[in-house]
């Protein structure tokens, strides 16, 4: 085949021309100018080929990767293997609005009003006769399709620490250069966009680099920066209900039952997310529970690159003690005057977030303590324990997609509650509280100080007792990680809860009522008999009232107190809880739970007796049991419907 020679140059001359442009322009174009720019080296590049695309669909498709949904109704694409970046079909319009004019001009058959009018509507502009629409709008829109600024890192080990901070380039040199960081230091630079080999939604990176008014943004500031910039909208701290033992001593009882793994399990939880969040299920094409797994933790690693990318701080990790905060106090002085954070290296392997990542050379698991640390704690400085992390979680799950928003839940809110709210601890923080008491008589009766720094020692190595929640990834059900959850055992997962073994026991029970024809108890028939003393307290606690009261023993056996119905009846107690034995701990939390540390200005030392005992029974409820009862007293109360047989009728 002849060569066209002059035809040849001229592409050549147009490449030269391009490289100088494209340099010339680095760094200093917005978006709208760099995709004007792109697109008219594209069009003329056609022309000189000359190419004339088929459809405004491919033209869209070729130059953005997107492909439209119609039926979605979420802002932003997701990324799926077999068609790429899928779009609501609003995103896709816009995206179509901003390539129809030139592509009508190389020949393309397309009408560009119709597209622009969607552009204007999305974007809030008028493009009139523009040859582009405001894209900005536009990719703010697309969210998740921007692609990602480059960041680099330097990273050095000194000591016990490794230091991470972001590698701002030096005078002449591009942001899109590695430069050169040093011989002891390790060039880092941007992966693209997969984890372990698996893709997913790519998540945009902030533009700006580490510059001295970044890093004196307010963590608030850079939060906002940051979800304006992926989902067009400010940060805020949704309305969450305070941190309690009611809310998660069930979603710590549920993550417990996620580590099993068990098939009954999994199907419950799906079903939970086809009832609650259909809608993400269908976006990323969940096959089962196992996909989802996967599917939310790979996007949650994504997004913690994207927001750990963002974060304006030097970072030093260590493996020991020797960076630990003594109190959140500490973390947010060191971030606000220094513009610096401590954050542990190391722990058991993850499951997922255990991938190095090629930029900074740490796991995904270690990079999201650094923004759960900074997004979670300091924009709203939550303080480290039970209340402070329950709202850590509420803040930063809000700068999360829904998809990642499931496995991040399960790292932050479903492991505070079991470590928390469960009997995991429950022992231990008994035993500090019993130190407290010693170390406030202590002060407060100026005992020598020698022992009184003994006794803050032994609280302080308590402390380092603490155990931790398994390291397993799971998925908690979909109502769990709304931020209006409350408490309760979603529908589905009742039958699978249920007493550890040895802690519950099966007993005769005894019950006396007016009804001659009962053959099942009902629970929400309670108040309906004698008023007892417990009546005052379960009016503040709706949610444990329902209940029906026994005796332990046979009729024969026992001694019914005056007022109660002639008729008695029969039945067989299962799954009861011993509450004076407590072979689970449960009244052991309970007791900690209500009682205030001797340590505090307030009430020290206090324990609230109606909170105790609303708490103890949530806690029977959430870990599977039917009822309590006393040994001293005799008496049973059971919280579910018990069949029942009728004995005989007494005459009064």
């Amino acid at each position: 085949m002849a060569v066209d020679r002059s035809r040849l140059a001229a592409a050549l001359a147009y490449e030269e021309e391009k490289r100088r442009r494209l340099a010339a322009a680095t760094g200093q174009l917005s978006d709208r100018q760099r995709l004007q720019l792109a697109l008219a080296d594209d069009q003329k590049q056609r022309q000189m080929a000359g190419e004339t695309p088929s459809t405004l669909e491919g033209e869209v498709q070729r130059l953005t990767g997107l492909q439209p949904n119609i039926k979605r109704s979420n802002i932003l694409p997701f990324y799926s293997k077999e068609t790429g970046l899928v779009a609501p079909q609003f995103v896709y319009d816009a995206a179509k609005a901003v390539v129809a004019p030139g592509f009508a001009a190389r020949g393309g058959r397309v009408d560009p009003a119709e597209a622009m009018n969607v552009a204007a509507n999305i974007t809030g502009g008028s493009i009139g006769g523009s040859a582009l629409a405001p894209v900005e709008g536009v990719i703010a829109g697309m969210g998740a399709s921007r692609k990602p600024t480059r960041v680099m890192y330097e990273r050095r080990e000194e000591g016990p620490f490794l230091r991470i901070r972001r590698a701002e380039p030096s005078a002449g040199q591009s942001s899109q250069s590695p430069g050169n960081l040093g011989t002891d230091r390790t060039k880092v630079r941007q992966g693209q966009g997969t984890v372990g080999g698996r893709t997913g939604v790519a998540v945009a990176s902030p533009n700006a680099p580490q510059t001295v008014s970044r890093r004196r943004l307010t963590p608030a500031q850079i939060a906002t920066q940051y979800t304006q910039e992926q989902f067009g909208t400010p940060y805020k701290l949704p309305k969450n209900p305070p941190s309690s033992l009611q809310k998660q001593a069930p979603i710590g009882r549920i993550f417990l039952e996620a580590t099993k793994e068990s098939p009954q399990y999994k199907s419950a939880t799906l079903k939970s997310y086809e009832r609650v969040m259909p809608d993400v299920l269908q976006q990323a094409k969940v096959k089962n529970y196992d996909d989802l797994l996967e599917k939310s933790y790979l996007q949650l690693a994504k997004e913690v690159k994207s927001q750990f990318d963002a974060l304006p701080v030097a970072m030093s990790y260590y493996r020991g003690g020797e960076g630990a905060y003594k109190s959140s106090k500490e973390l947010f002085e060191d971030i606000d005057k220094r513009g610096h954070m401590f954050v542990y290296r190391g722990g058991d392997p993850h499951d997922f977030l255990g991938q190095t990542d090629p930029d900074t050379g740490l796991s995904y698991n270690e990079m999201f303590r650094a923004v759960h640390d900074y997004f979670g704690h300091a924009v709203h400085r939550n303080q480290f324990g039970p209340v402070g992390e329950e709202t850590a979680w509420a803040a930063h799950s809000q700068m999360f997609s829904p998809l990642a928003r499931i496995a991040m839940s399960s790292e932050t809110r479903g492991q505070n509650s079991l470590v928390n709210y469960s009997p995991l601890n429950a022992e231990l923080k008994a035993e500090i509280l019993r130190l407290e008491g010693k170390l406030a008589t202590a002060q407060q009766y100026n005992f020598d100080p020698a022992d009184v720094a003994d006794l803050k020692k032994q609280r302080q190595d308590l402390f380092a007792n603490f155990q931790y929640a398994p390291q397993k990834s799971v998925v908690l059900p979909a109502e769990m990680i709304q931020i209006d959850y409350a408490g309760a055992m979603p529908a589905g997962f009742e039958g699978l809860i249920v007493p550890d073994p040895g802690t519950a026991t099966s007993l005769p029970l005894t019950h006396y009522s007016q009804s001659a024809s009962l053959t099942q108890t009902d629970p929400t028939r309670y108040g309906t008999g004698i008023k007892g003393e417990e009546a005052a307290r379960l009016r503040q606690a709706p949610d444990v009232r329902q209940r029906t009261y026994f005796y332990t023993g046979k009729p024969g056996a026992v001694r019914p107190e005056a007022g109660l119905g002639s008729n008695v009846y029969t039945a067989q107690g299962q799954n009861l809880y011993n509450m004076r034995r407590d072979p689970a701990n449960l009244g052991v939390l309970a007791d900690v739970v209500n009682t205030t540390s001797p340590l505090a200005q307030m009430n020290p030392g206090s324990i609230d007796p109606y909170g105790r005992a609303n708490d103890f029974e949530r806690l029977m409820r959430a870990y599977g049991y039917s009822g309590y009862y006393s040994p001293e007293g005799k008496v049973a109360t059971v919280f579910e419907p018990m069949n029942v047989r009728l004995a005989r009728a007494l005459k009064r």
